[in-house]
């Protein structure tokens, strides 16, 4: 059971490798049974004196079809407004996410495929590129960073073995990204680039200090091909390398998670036709979070959590893009009925953005609440 683990750990950073999990507060396990989850989602981030705010509602559904495959479906409806002295806004429905993996050969491998359908908003009016801006801004982590893109297709194929105490993990991963019209009165196609993701790991339970303690370790690097614009290359992202280190244990009647991740990208490529070269300065920032849970039950039907993350993301060659930022927050489960779960977490965040090649206070709240039902 514990190698499936690892081949499970190994699908959800392929799928959902770019963020930190949301109120992850105790170890991922295979999911046995039909679960459907619908939540609300509420994000406020105030830079100096611009403000942003972020309604959106996250639907999942998890299937399995047996004891080696599972599928999925995910989607997150979002309404958003940005008030910079001007207001905008962007809102629509995001693209529906489906996919799934299957234990194959003998259950010595795990193959991963996933497909994006271009069901949300894509083509943007001018007014709308500001809100769209900010959203993907990496230290603010929003939980819809993009309503919509083009057809995606995901395949993947890892595997595991045991070698002595230890489990190792490792894997490839193939991400191609379908074309669309990122502007609302223009019929012209932008393409992103295809991803190739290698992906290693390995997963030992230590005895430190009189408590067992589970250490996995990942290692992710990404390669991306040429973005085209009408057929032309104007931009290829730097490759990126991420490590993770997550610590499972106890202290006292606490069950305790640490998170660890470093990421890390190569210089883009920019321009078009003989200009089309790899840029003078890294355009790209350094990300190092620490990402700190300890949950506990207080009743039978209860369980509480807190949190700590820490956000240290460095300037990158051009002075900008920086970010230091401290966030505290609590959350719980409660369990309403033997089928029905309430989830709801709080987390504040306190520090500074660069922008502009100054730094400025950066203050914000994120709420989220949801249902989770075991059919």
């Amino acid at each position: 059971m514990k190698i499936k683990e690892i081949f499970f750990l190994l699908a959800i950073l392929f799928f959902f490798g770019r963020g930190i999990l949301y109120a992850q507060d105790q170890p991922v396990r295979l999911q046995s049974e039909k679960v459907g989850s619908a939540g609300i989602s509420l994000e406020y981030w105030k830079a100096e004196d611009d403000q942003i705010v972020s309604f959106s509602l996250p639907l999942t559904f998890l299937y399995p079809y047996s004891d080696k495959i599972r599928f999925y479906a995910t989607t997150a409806p979002s309404t958003n407004s940005l008030n910079t002295g001007t207001s905008y806004s962007l809102s629509g429905l995001s693209d529906l996410k489906i996919g799934g993996h299957a234990l194959i050969l003998n259950d010595q491998y795990l193959l991963t495929f996933g497909f994006n359908l271009p069901t949300g908003k894509s083509g943007m009016a001018t007014d709308e590129y500001p809100v769209a801006s900010v959203l993907t801004m990496p230290a603010f982590n929003f939980r819809v960073p993009s309503l919509g893109q083009g057809f995606d297709i995901q395949a993947g194929i890892n595997g595991a073995r045991e070698m002595g105490e230890f489990i190792l993990g490792y894997g490839v991963s193939y991400l191609m990204k379908g074309g669309f019209k990122p502007y609302q009165d223009n019929d012209a196609s932008y393409n992103p680039g295809e991803e190739i993701t290698f992906t290693v790991g390995a997963d030992r339970t230590y005895d430190w200090f009189d408590r067992d303690v589970r250490m996995t370790g990942d290692i992710l690097y990404t390669i991306y091909t040429n973005d085209t614009w009408e057929g032309e290359e104007i931009f290829k992202s730097g490759n990126s390398l991420i490590f993770q280190i997550q610590s499972l244990f106890k202290v006292k009647e606490y069950d305790c998670i640490l998170f660890i991740r470093e990421r890390m990208k190569g210089k883009n490529k920019t321009g078009s036709g003989d200009f089309f070269d790899t840029e003078r300065k890294n355009s790209n920032i350094n990300q190092f979070q620490i990402q700190a849970i300890a949950s506990k039950s207080t009743k039978p039907d209860l369980r509480i959590r807190g949190i700590v993350d820490l956000k240290l993301y460095s300037n990158n060659g051009y002075g900008t893009g920086g970010a230091t930022l401290l966030g505290l927050g609590a959350g719980g489960k409660y369990q309403m009925s033997p089928r029905l779960v309430l989830d709801a977490e709080c987390r504040i965040y306190f520090g500074s953005i660069v922008t502009s090649y100054e730094g400025v206070s950066a203050y914000g709240v994120q709420l989220f609440g949801g249902l989770q039902y075991t059919l």
